[in-house]
C-alpha cells in the first residue's frame, strides 16, 4: 500500500521562517528594527534614525581599527 504524502504548493509555506531584530541603546536612546534580514533590519533602523544607525556603525569600526592596531602594536613588539 502506498502511503498519501501531503501536496506541497512550491510556496512559501515550504521555507522556514526567518526573523532578525537589531536592538541598539545609546545614552537612554532605544531603537530596534526587525525585518526577515539583517540588511531589511537595518534599512528599517536607518530609515528610524539615520544618525543613530550611521553612529553606530562608525563606532563599530573604530573598535575594530583599535583593536586592529593593539594587535599590531603587540606583534611588532613579540616578533619584532
Amino acid at each position: 500500500m502506498i502511503g498519501k504524502q501531503p501536496k506541497r504548493t512550491g510556496g512559501a509555506d515550504d521555507r522556514p521562517a526567518q526573523y532578525v531584530s537589531i536592538d541598539l541603546s545609546v545614552f537612554g536612546v532605544r531603537l530596534w528594527a526587525d525585518g526577515r534580514t539583517g540588511l531589511e533590519a537595518w534599512r528599517v533602523l536607518y530609515r528610524q534614525s539615520p544618525w543613530m544607525a550611521v553612529g553606530s556603525g562608525a563606532f563599530v569600526a573604530l573598535l575594530v581599527g583599535t583593536l586592529v592596531m593593539l594587535g599590531v602594536a603587540i606583534g611588532s613588539e613579540v616578533f619584532g
